[in-house]
């Protein structure tokens, strides 16, 4: 157990000479000694990305970021892998209780900068045939019971060519009281889990989005169906974020192999039995391993380790326990540069 406290003022009054992990560093303007950054902007658009940031980046201890296109981007300006940690946003199980529901006030509810032409289009759009609440200026516990009274929340990009907007799904998918129907993202294959929960649309469709909202505005019995199949399974799906800070914490040293994998061994189970060991903040070695994945290699997210041959090895022995825990009767493993012979089906077999 690690104990640990939230600084909620602002400005800090000050920092102890412990490790911080600060979220969105370039908001504040002092920063502690000792610090690891969570870098939650979207690198589609340089408005953040000033040299002044990027300073603060490369002071960090650590970089976590939840987009594998984020993390390319950042290597291709200079930042080392062995700084830069992916850790993905994900559902919350547990998040509120089935009686936090409030009756439901709003058809469609949108949250976020509206100052914006092509959400503006959208929202207008919408306008035309349903309510919609919009809400940029509240925060916290009072933003969470504006959204739980809505039987719709729409996802709008800021920009056309943006990322998914993982925070703000995931924490109302964890809230799990409205529909959300979103755009399809730049980095929509990162995020293909989420089709079995979220209503995507094709980027700049404000006709699909409408009718989709259609949809689900003309039937509560369905609405409320649908809410259910959605937590059932975003409940039984395992937790990626678990995995990856334990992740974290092994490789620098604040807890052993042992601890990592009765903490997060349980967020990993192969579906069959051909295994790539493969670290997804090695980007390009990763894309090309998937262009040339034609023989259903199951990608496992390897261990890391400051010195590298040892993260090798942890990643092993992990993949080794995980098949013998699944009493699997045989197993393939290759690495993410693996070449692949024209005739490897015919030879494997």
């Amino acid at each position: 157990r690690i104990n640990a406290s939230i600084i909620t003022e602002c400005p800090p009054k000050g920092f102890k000479q412990v490790p911080h992990f600060v979220i969105c560093p370039q908001m504040f303007s002092n920063l502690p000694e000792l610090y690891i950054a969570f870098q939650m902007e979207q690198t589609v658009n340089s408005r953040w990305f000033t040299e002044k940031y990027f300073a603060i980046l490369r002071d960090a201890y650590a970089i976590f970021d939840y987009s594998i296109t984020n993390i390319g981007f950042l290597q291709k300006h200079g930042f080392g892998m062995q700084q830069i940690y992916y850790m993905p946003i994900n559902y919350l199980k547990n998040y509120h209780s089935q009686n936090d529901q409030q009756e439901k006030k709003y058809d469609v509810i949108f949250y976020g900068d509206t100052n914006n032409a092509r959400r503006q289009s959208f929202i207008n759009k919408i306008k035309e045939h349903y309510s919609v609440k919009i809400i940029n200026n509240l925060f916290g516990a009072e933003l969470l019971n504006e959204v739980r009274k809505a039987k719709v929340l729409i996802n709008i990009h800021y920009y056309e060519d943006a990322l998914l907007e993982t925070t703000r799904i995931n924490e109302c998918l964890s809230l799990n009281s409205c529909i959300i129907v979103s755009e399809k993202s730049k980095d929509f294959a990162e995020n293909k889990y989420l089709e079995n929960v979220v209503d995507f649309v094709d980027v700049d469709d404000a006709a699909a989005m409408l009718e989709r909202i259609n949809y689900w505005l003309q039937d509560d019995a369905r609405r409320n169906k649908k809410l259910q199949a959605n937590r059932d399974f975003l409940d039984d799906k395992a937790n990626s974020f678990e995995y990856y800070f334990f992740r974290f914490l092994l490789s620098v040293g604040s807890i052993d192999f042992d601890e990592f994998y009765c903490l997060a061994g349980g967020n990993i189970k192969f579906q069959g039995n051909k295994i790539c060991l493969s670290l997804p903040e090695s980007t390009e070695r990763k894309t090309a391993f998937e262009q040339d994945n034609k023989f259903g290699f199951e990608y496992f997210p390897g261990l890391r380790h400051p010195i590298g041959w040892i993260g090798c090895g942890l990643s092993y022995k992990f993949i080794m326990k995980k098949a013998m825990e699944q009493k699997l009767p045989q197993l393939t493993v290759c690495e993410d540069d693996v070449l692949f012979p024209d005739n490897f089906q015919e030879r494997f077999l």
